[in-house]
C-alpha cells in the first residue's frame, strides 16, 4: 500500500490557476491540457475558465463544488484531530486524577489498561523522565504520548499527516494491517495504511486474505469489505462501533476460516447470521455480550478449531454447545460454568483421546499446542474430578482466584497422560500435588503467594521444564535450593525480591536452565547469570531498574541467542557491550528510554543477527540503516 496523496489547499489551487493563465500565452503544453479537460473553453480563455478546467481536473464539476469540497476536508481534519486530542487530555486526567471515572475514559480511547499507579510509572519511563510519586506532566507530553503510540514522530507529525490527509474523514487513528496469502489467525502483514480506502483497494487484491483493524472497525466498513470473497482472517479485537449490522454484512464472507471479534459490541442477535460460515476454523468472542443462548447459532460449526468466550456470562450451555465438535482443541469458557458441564469435556473429541500433534511452550506466552482448555466460573474440588481420564488435555487453564479451588482439586489430574501444561493460583497446599503431575512440563502460578517451604516442596518434580511465577514474593533461599535441585527446569521466571546473594550464586548449577527472566535481581546479582554457561535466552521483563552494569556481567554468555529487554534503565552502553556476543540471534529493546540509534547501531557486528526489534523515546526508523539486508528490524515508535 501507498501513502494516500497530499490534500492541496484551496490557496495553493488559486495559485496554480493563475500560473495556468499565464502560460496559455506561452505554452502549447498549457494549452492541450486546458482543452483535453474542457473541450469547450472559449478561444480566450478567463482565469474563470482556468479554475472551471482546475475543478474538473481535480474530479469536481466546478470551481465551487471545489471549494466547497476543500472546506469541508478541513472540517474532516479539524475532527480527526480533536480525536487524538481527546486521547491525549484522557491520558492527562487519568494520570493525574486517577479515579474509576478518569480511568474507564482513558482506558476507553488509549491503549493499556494498567491500574492508576502502574500506568503513571509506564508513562513516566515512557516520557524518560525517573520514575517516582511525584513526577508532573503536560498536555504537550500527553500528546507526545499518543502521537508516539499511534507511530507518529511527535504531534507536530501528527498533526501535519491529518491536515495533509487526501480524506481526512477516511483516517484511522491507527495503521490498519493487511494480511498477505500466508496468513493464519496471526496473519501474515503484508501492508499497512491509515486511509480507510487504501486498505479497502489492498484488501481487494486477491492475494490479500484479511486485516488487523486495531479496534477500528464498523458497521459501514464492514459492509464495504463484504463483497470481497476471497477474505479469510479478520482480526476486528477492541472494535466497540462493530455491532450486529456490522457482524451481518460480514457472514456473507463465505472463506472466512478466523474471526476476531473480542470486545465487539457483538449479541446473540449477530450471532445468528453466523451459522453459514462453516469454514470458520477459530472464534473469539471474549468481552462481548453474548450468551449460552447465542451459542445454539454455532453448533453447525463442524471446523472450528478454537472459540474463545472468555469474560463472556457463558457458562454449562455454552460447554454443551460445542460437545462433539470433532477439531476444537482450544476452548475457553465464560464465567459462569459450574461443575454441571465439566462432564461434558468427555465429548469433545480432542480432549478425550489423545490426537497427537506437535507440542509447544513459551515461557512469555499464553498459548499452547496441541490443545488446551481454560475454564472460569463456579467450580469446586470436587467438581473438578470429573475431568479426569481426558487422557487427551495437554494444557489447563483453572489460574483465578475467583474459582475458589485448592489443592484437592489438583489430584484428579495426576491420571492425565498427557496434561503438560497446568496454570493455577497454586498456595501451600496445592504446589506439594503438583509436583506428583507425571507429565507435567510446564506451571504458570502468576503471583502466587505460596511460601518459601511449599517452593520447596514444588522441588520434588522430576518433569517440570518451565515455570512462570512473576510476582512470586513468597520464594526464598529454600524454595530457590530446591528449584536448583530439578533436573529437568529449562525456563525460569519468578521474583527473587526474597533471595539472597548467596542463594542466587546456586544459579550456575540449575542442571538445565536455558532460559531465565531474572525479575527483582540487583545489577550485582548479574555475575552469577553471567556464570550461567549455558543460558541460551536472557528476558529483562519486569526488570526497570537494570542498568549497564548488570550487562557487564553477561557479556560472557557465549551461547546467548536471545536477548530481550522491556522499559529498563540501559544506555547505549548495552549494545555495545551485547555486540561482542557472537551468539546472538535475536535482540529486542523495547521502550528503552536510553538508548539511540548510534547505540543500537553496534548490534550490527554481530555476524548471526537475524532479527531485532526495538523502540523507545530516542530512537528512529533510521536505526535500520545500520544493518545487512539479512537482518529484519522492526521500529515501533
Amino acid at each position: 500500500m501507498h501513502d494516500a496523496p497530499r490534500r492541496r489547499s484551496l490557496d495553493s489551487l488559486k495559485k496554480e490557476a493563475k500560473r495556468w493563465l499565464a502560460e496559455l500565452d506561452t505554452s502549447d503544453a498549457a494549452r492541450d491540457r486546458l482543452y483535453r479537460i474542457t473541450p469547450d473553453a472559449p478561444a480566450s480563455p478567463s482565469l474563470r475558465d482556468v479554475q472551471h478546467a482546475l475543478a474538473r481536473e481535480s474530479g469536481e464539476p466546478g470551481w465551487a463544488s471545489l471549494k466547497a469540497a476543500l472546506i469541508a476536508a478541513g472540517d474532516a481534519s479539524d475532527e480527526t484531530l480533536a480525536q487524538y486530542d481527546d486521547m491525549a487530555r484522557a491520558l492527562l486526567d487519568a494520570y493525574t486524577l486517577g479515579t474509576p471515572e478518569a480511568m474507564e475514559r482513558h482506558w476507553s480511547l488509549t491503549w493499556h489498561r494498567r491500574a492508576w499507579r502502574a500506568m503513571r510509572t509506564y508513562v513516566q519511563i515512557d516520557l524518560g523522565r525517573v520514575a517516582g510519586p511525584d513526577v508532573d506532566i503536560s498536555l504537550d507530553d500527553a500528546r507526545w504520548l499518543v502521537a508516539r503510540e499511534h507511530d507518529f514522530a511527535d504531534w507536530d507529525d501528527l498533526a501535519r499527516a491529518v491536515a495533509t490527509a487526501a480524506r481526512p474523514e477516511e483516517l484511522v487513528t491507527r495503521p490498519i494491517a493487511v494480511f498477505g496469502a500466508a496468513a493464519s489467525d496471526r496473519g501474515n502483514a503484508r501492508g499497512m495504511s491509515r486511509d480507510w480506502r487504501q486498505v479497502v483497494m489492498a484488501l481487494a487484491d486477491p492475494m490479500a486474505v484479511g486485516l488487523h483493524a486495531h479496534g477500528q472497525m464498523t458497521d459501514v466498513r464492514a459492509q464495504e469489505i463484504s463483497t470481497l470473497t476471497h477474505l479469510t482472517t479478520l482480526r476486528l479485537d477492541g472494535s466497540q462501533q462493530l455491532t450486529d449490522e456490522g457482524v451481518r454484512a460480514l457472514a456473507a464472507l463465505p472463506n472466512l476460516e478466523h474471526l476476531d471479534l473480542q470486545g465487539s459490541s457483538v449479541t446473540d442477535t449477530g450471532l445468528a447470521a453466523l451459522r453459514d460460515l462453516t469454514s470458520l476454523k477459530s472464534l473469539s468472542l471474549a468481552w462481548t455480550g453474548v450468551s449460552d443462548a447465542g451459542m445454539q447459532s454455532l453448533t453447525s460449526l463442524q471446523q472450528l478449531e478454537r472459540i474463545d468466550l472468555t469474560g463472556t456470562s457463558c457458562g454449562d450451555g455454552a460447554v454443551r454447545a460445542f460437545a462433539g465438535t470433532p477439531r476444537l482443541r482450544d476452548f475457553r469458557s465464560g464465567v459462569a460454568t459450574t461443575d454441571a458441564a465439566l462432564p461434558v469435556f468427555h465429548d469433545y473429541p480432542v480432549f478425550k483421546r489423545w490426537h497427537g500433534g506437535v507440542e509447544v511452550l513459551s515461557l512469555t506466552g499464553n498459548e499452547a499446542e496441541p490443545n488446551s482448555l481454560a475454564l472460569r466460573g463456579a467450580l469446586t474440588d470436587h467438581g473438578m474430578r470429573s475431568l479426569s481420564m481426558l487422557h487427551g488435555l495437554f494444557a489447563l487453564d483453572i489460574d483465578d482466584a475467583k474459582l475458589q479451588l485448592t489443592g484437592r482439586a489438583i489430584v484428579p489430574l495426576i491420571s492425565m497422560e498427557h496434561l503438560g501444561r497446568l496454570a493455577f493460583d497454586a498456595k501451600d497446599d496445592a504446589m506439594r500435588v503438583i509436583a506428583r503431575l507425571p507429565c507435567l512440563r510446564f506451571l504458570s502460578c502468576q503471583d502466587t503467594t505460596a511460601s518459601d517451604a511449599a517452593w520447596a516442596d514444588l522441588g520434588a518434580s522430576t518433569s517440570i521444564e518451565s515455570i512462570w511465577g512473576r510476582r512470586c514474593h513468597g520464594l526464598g533461599d529454600r524454595g530457590f535450593a530446591a528449584l536448583s535441585r530439578m533436573p529437568t527446569l529449562e525456563k525460569l521466571s519468578v521474583s527473587c525480591l526474597n533471595v539472597s546473594d548467596t542463594a542466587l550464586a546456586a544459579l550456575p548449577f540449575f542442571p538445565a536452565l536455558r532460559e531465565l527472566m531474572p525479575m527483582d535481581i540487583p545489577d550485582a546479582g548479574y555475575r552469577h547469570i553471567g556464570a550461567c554457561r549455558e543460558l541460551d535466552s536472557l528476558v529483562l521483563m519486569y526488570c526497570r531498574d537494570t542498568t549497564d552494569l548488570a550487562t557487564s556481567h553477561i557479556t560472557q554468555l557465549r551461547k546467548l541467542t536471545s536477548y530481550f529487554a522491556s522499559y529498563t534503565q540501559v544506555t547505549d552502553a548495552t549494545p555495545r557491550m551485547l555486540s561482542g556476543i557472537d551468539s546472538l540471534e535475536r535482540v529486542t529493546f523495547d521502550s528503552c528510554a536510553g538508548l539511540t540509534d548510534d547505540g543500537v547501531g553496534a548490534l550490527a557486528r554481530l555476524p548471526r543477527l537475524r532479527e531485532l526489534r526495538i523502540s523507545g523515546q530516542r530512537l528512529t526508523a533510521d536505526a535500520a540503516r545500520a544493518f545487512p539486508d539479512g537482518v529484519t528490524v522492526h521500529f515501533h515508535r
